[in-house]
């Protein structure tokens, strides 16, 4: 197993004696679009479905980093707290 230059953990390794690969993204606490870094795409991203909730127009779960229902003030904090990440 090893990590590649964009922070992957990448390897191998044997199941039902074929030898698989596997990559794996380590997910970082603030990132809504999901691209490894936490920056002003992901803020603007939170801040345009703020104070919705489950079922509100426009509520994405993936801004919801603590998993109330709702992106809000907890949600903003995790975000800046990992900005730059």
């Amino acid at each position: 197993m090893d990590v590649n230059d964009s922070g992957r953990i990448v390897g191998y390794g044997f199941l039902n004696g074929m030898q698989r690969g596997f990559l794996l993204t380590p997910v970082v606490d603030g990132d809504v679009d999901g691209d490894g870094d936490v920056d002003l795409t992901d803020l603007a991203m939170l801040l345009s479905v703020f104070d919705t909730c489950a079922g509100d127009p426009g509520f994405n779960p993936a801004a919801d980093f603590d998993g109330s229902g709702c992106v809000d003030l907890p949600d903003l904090a995790v975000l800046l707290a990992n900005f730059g990440a």
